[in-house]
């Protein structure tokens, strides 16, 4: 299967991602990363202290798919095998990923074909070993956690993009939404929306 890719396509930015969570506070012990294959998203997170796991975290198939049957076990080989090339050589001592278990924590699941994008996002920003997901949220919390996240990543320090097309017209709407808050939720979620998708960036979300 060498279509698989692990979670990131080039090695030099999987090497500093990792090198950038090593360096991050002890509390953080856990590696997360977004893994789009055959036209949807999942999580993958490596639990690397305390309680080890490589934990997988889907919102429409389980442990026992064919879909996970056939990708799991090169997606763990293909991780331990950058991980040993890369990042073990300037480590004391090595990690033995071959004693790690696997885990697919109970989570909650999406009831359409397209949300999968939006749940793995989630299950990255609140899981943890000891975080019972189940309840947390659910497919009603999914439209405010997509207007949520576009929102996020548009407005984020990090992002370089031209950010005019929302902000230049934030006084100009006063005079066609007298309303705050219509004219609050027009600026901050639907301009956004015609960006992103307007520059194809909602294809993650899908």
């Amino acid at each position: 299967m060498s279509y698989l890719l692990l979670l990131i396509s080039c090695r030099s930015s999987f090497c500093c991602g990792v090198l950038r969570a090593l360096c991050l506070p002890s509390s953080h012990n856990e590696l997360y990363f977004p893994v789009g294959l055959n036209g949807r998203w999942f999580s993958f997170v490596v639990c690397i202290k305390d309680r080890v796991f490589f934990v997988f975290l889907d919102s429409a198939f389980g442990e026992n798919s064919t879909y996970h049957r056939d990708i799991r076990d090169e997606l763990i080989h293909n991780f331990i095998g950058l991980w040993d090339e890369y990042i073990n050589p300037m480590m004391h001592k090595r990690i033995n990923f071959e004693e790690f278990d696997v885990l697919y924590p109970a989570v909650p699941k999406q009831e359409n074909r397209h949300d999968c994008g939006v749940f793995a996002l989630k299950y990255m920003e609140i899981f943890t070993p000891r975080t019972q997901m189940a309840n947390l949220f659910s497919n009603i919390d999914i439209p405010n956690l997509r207007i949520k996240y576009v929102n996020d990543m548009f407005f984020s320090p990090l992002n370089n993009c031209e950010k005019s097309f929302v902000t230049d017209f934030f006084g100009d709407a006063c005079s066609y939404f007298p309303c705050p808050l219509v004219h609050f939720c027009f600026v901050f979620f639907f301009l956004p929306s015609i960006f992103f998708t307007y520059y194809g960036l909602f294809n993650f979300f899908v």
